[in-house]
């Protein structure tokens, strides 16, 4: 019934992204998670600073078993709500994924590979944890696993125009250029901000204009 009612508001309202979030929601209830994504992706199309639909992308993708997919999502949530409701969730979820925790492993042994969002070269050197290795180069002075395999993971992203995935679309360009760009230490100490470590903090009362 809810489900319903979300189609008949936006059957009237198509540009309302919260109601596609909303129906995104009951589909995640439901554990439709292909059409969790779908109603989040709409959103976001519509508004790509919703945080909360990065939020769900990011756990949809996790749980399918789609990790750099997740990944993605996961930081760009934290770009946008480094203190917001879900970032204690994130990085709890962003510590799984960089482990390859029992629970992520099932993830991955239970995914369904599809030819859109393939990131399969980048999810094996993930769960490789070669970035653990301390003789990997980090580019933010922050020691943290987590860092570790974001960054690898971001170093190594391709994009891909043939692939026409909303993750390699909409995310892969963005972590590309911040690459690129040489500002991947200033995203690291503003996605972790919400941590109030005093670290984190001093860095970021320091390099103001970087993280602009």
């Amino acid at each position: 019934e809810a489900l319903q009612l979300y189609r008949e508001g936006l059957a009237k309202n198509p540009q309302s992204y919260i109601l596609h979030f909303n129906e995104g929601i009951v589909n995640y209830k439901l554990k439709k998670y292909d059409e969790v994504k779908k109603c989040m992706q709409r959103c976001l199309l519509i508004n790509p600073y919703y945080a909360s639909a990065h939020y769900y992308m990011g756990r949809v993708n996790m749980l399918q078993g789609n990790l750099v997919a997740a990944l993605l999502a996961y930081q760009t949530y934290l770009m946008i709500a480094p203190s917001g409701k879900y970032y204690i969730n994130v990085v709890n979820a962003l510590s799984s994924i960089s482990k390859a925790d029992d629970e992520v492993m099932e993830y991955v042994k239970n995914a369904v590979r599809s030819k859109e969002d393939n990131f399969s070269e980048q999810q094996e050197i993930l769960l490789s944890k070669l970035a653990l290795d301390t003789k990997y180069k980090l580019k933010a002075d922050l020691e943290d696993n987590i860092v570790r395999q974001i960054q690898v993971v971001d170093e190594k992203l391709e994009y891909n125009k043939n692939d026409k995935g909303f993750c390699m679309q909409f995310y892969a360009p963005l972590f590309i250029k911040i690459m690129k760009d040489d500002d991947f230490e200033a995203m690291i100490f503003l996605i972790f901000s919400g941590l109030k470590n005093e670290k984190i903090d001093n860095w970021n009362k320091k390099n103001k204009k970087a993280k602009e």
